[in-house]
């Protein structure tokens, strides 16, 4: 088995992952090639686009080692061939054709029929990029590679595969409840030790329920005693390095006031998490308007009647009128009796209306008071 080289991706190999970026498709490595060309030092293997002197090929499996940092493993055997030769570059292609990565291989050996018991040359090639979403994983779960060296020592030293521990290395009781590290049987006791409701709850359940509930999940809760892990909503600063993922929801480190507040699901382009101020609908009240109107001129009834009025005279006696003359009464008169009417002039005017106050300082609907508790980390 050949492992252990230091695998670029090449120029081409960028240009192809940029490409199927663009045109929404994935990177597909195909097949790894081995071939007899020898690489000077001065010269880069990103540039590579093909082998210096290809020699054989075979199809490959990917497998993801850590996708969150963009590291894969390629795998693939070579066919035996009829004659043995050493090989000096390693590369691989994808479906496309085009040379993904490449490799200076130090010139292994890949054995032919004349001078091996029938064993492939197995090639391992690690390489890391930036674009884990778009590589096509192709592992085949189905065939497993076991180095045939680790087989081999097992049926000679009759000794258990360094995977497996002594039947009778059984973890403690101490190691149980301290939650030791080591690798180690657990017997039945320890078993049912370990899986006391306590330790399900805080391995099992709340390890489920930071993936049902992520951090910066808000819920309802009707107590004023937050449980362990969450906060409640009160406008407090929060620990930025303590809770990095709560961090990238609210990076000044302020838990937004929630008390007296309500959630309203938002519309298209507008700014989740933030604050509005409650306002009344625009509505109007049917019927209730109040406008100017002019009542002209009214005419009384026409009757028969008369009008009384006070005769005086002036006599230089008397009262003063206006300052020089002096007057007498004469008397009071009435008028011939006769059939007429007046006329009043009314005139425009408005009313002004007033409509009394009605309800509570908010709109509200039936409810119950609860604090909005957000979870950390």
């Amino acid at each position: 088995m050949s492992t252990g080289y230091l695998n670029y991706i090449t120029q081409a190999g960028l240009d192809e992952e940029a490409l199927a970026k663009e045109e929404g498709r994935k990177v597909t490595i195909e097949k790894v090639v081995i071939g007899l060309g020898l690489l000077t030092e001065n010269e880069q293997p990103q540039n590579q686009t093909t082998l210096l002197q290809h020699k054989a090929e075979a199809v490959c499996f990917v497998k993801a080692i850590d996708t969150e940092h963009g590291f894969y493993r390629v795998e693939a055997d070579i066919p035996i061939p009829d004659t043995g030769y050493n090989y000096f570059e390693i590369g691989t292609l994808t479906d496309t054709g085009v040379l993904y990565s490449y490799a200076r291989s130090r010139g292994d050996y890949v054995a032919g029929t004349a001078d091996s018991d029938g064993k492939l040359t197995r090639i391992r090639l690690n390489f890391r990029t930036d674009n884990s979403e778009l590589i096509v994983i192709t592992q085949d779960d189905s065939v497993l590679y076991t180095p045939i060296t680790d087989f081999e020592a097992h049926v000679e030293n009759d000794k258990a595969h360094e995977q497996y521990e002594r039947k009778d290395n059984a973890a403690t009781d101490a190691e149980i409840d301290s939650e030791s590290q080591e690798k180690k049987h657990i017997l039945l006791p320890q078993l049912w030790r370990a899986l006391t409701p306590q330790r399900l709850i805080k391995k099992l359940w709340l390890g489920l329920a930071a993936e049902i509930c992520p951090v910066g999940t808000t819920l309802s809760w009707e107590s004023d005693i937050a449980p362990e892990g969450w906060a409640i909503r009160k406008g407090q600063p929060f620990d930025l390095v303590a809770c990095p993922k709560l961090a990238e929801i609210w990076p000044d480190g302020i838990i937004p006031d929630m008390r007296g507040n309500g959630f309203i699901g938002k519309e298209d382009g507008e700014t989740v998490g933030i604050f509005e101020e409650g306002e009344v609908k625009s509505h109007g009240h049917e019927g209730s308007s109040v406008g100017s109107t002019n009542l002209g001129t009214k005419t009384t009834n026409t009757d028969s009647h008369y009008h009384s009025y006070q005769a005086i005279r002036a006599t230089g006696r008397g009262y003063p009128l206006d300052g020089n003359d002096y007057y007498t009464t004469l008397g009071t008169f009435n008028t011939s009796t006769d059939s007429h009417n007046h006329t009043v002039a009314i005139g425009s005017h408005v009313h002004t209306i007033m409509i009394a106050l009605f309800g509570a300082l908010k709109n509200t609907i039936n409810h119950r008071k609860v604090n909005w508790i957000v979870r950390l980390a």
